[in-house]
């Protein structure tokens, strides 16, 4: 075989060996946007959590209110018990975070409405979501990446998670002001969180899961 025929061998083995290098990299970055979507839903709701309560309740801020604002969180934290316990059991991970967002972008939608019970349970279903979602996601990132990789790796997620974090608040306005209404910030997080729900949904399948750390 001459020089000239094998050239485009040559080519086409660099571009292979290209193209395995980048996709790591591409998929961390999928990650990472995932990351950043799920704390833009964090941050949305959480940062305006008291005064959605005070309007559901047609209240200033006192003791009742921060007793309805809690109840949010302490079905966050019943959820995030038993999500990653499902998980650990599941092969479906994939398939289990991605309905656990598609929730709580319904229940994040739902919360901007004036009926009281109805925004109180949306509220309480989309603290749910993206809080018991979170330490199910990171079993994804963890099974792919690996020795230094998973340091850096892990470090550029949560950094793009706190970018998520400053962009949600100002997404929200930004949103309320330009549609001119006051539930056009809910609902463009809503959206937001359901694109999480697809990304997170449509990960490459990755490799046996490992058994989540839930404690005793």
């Amino acid at each position: 075989m001459t020089t000239s025929n094998r050239r485009p061998d040559l080519v086409a083995d660099a571009v292979a060996k290209a193209a395995r290098r980048l996709l790591p990299f591409l998929l961390l970055l999928y990650y990472a946007l995932i990351y950043l979507l799920i704390q833009m839903s964090v941050y949305g709701v959480t940062i305006y959590l008291p005064a959605q309560v005070e309007q559901l309740l047609g209240r200033k801020a006192g003791f009742e209110v921060g007793a309805v604002a809690a109840v949010p969180w302490v079905c966050a934290l019943l959820a995030v018990w038993w999500l990653p316990r499902v998980a650990r059991s599941s092969l479906r991970r994939r398939a289990l975070a991605a309905w656990t967002l598609g929730g709580a972008a319904l229940g994040v939608g739902l919360s901007a409405t004036q009926l009281p019970g109805l925004g109180l349970a949306a509220l309480c279903v989309a603290a749910a979501g993206f809080i018991s979602v979170q330490p199910v996601f990171w079993t994804f990132p963890t099974d792919e990446l690996g020795g230094a990789a998973a340091a850096g790796g892990i470090a550029l997620i949560n950094s793009c998670g706190a970018v998520g974090g400053f962009l949600a608040p100002n997404v929200r306005a930004m949103a309320e002001q330009g549609f001119a209404s006051p539930t056009a910030g809910v609902t463009v997080l809503a959206a937001l969180t359901g694109l999480a729900a697809v990304l997170i949904g449509t990960l490459p399948k990755a490799p046996e899961p490992r058994p989540l750390v839930t404690g005793p």
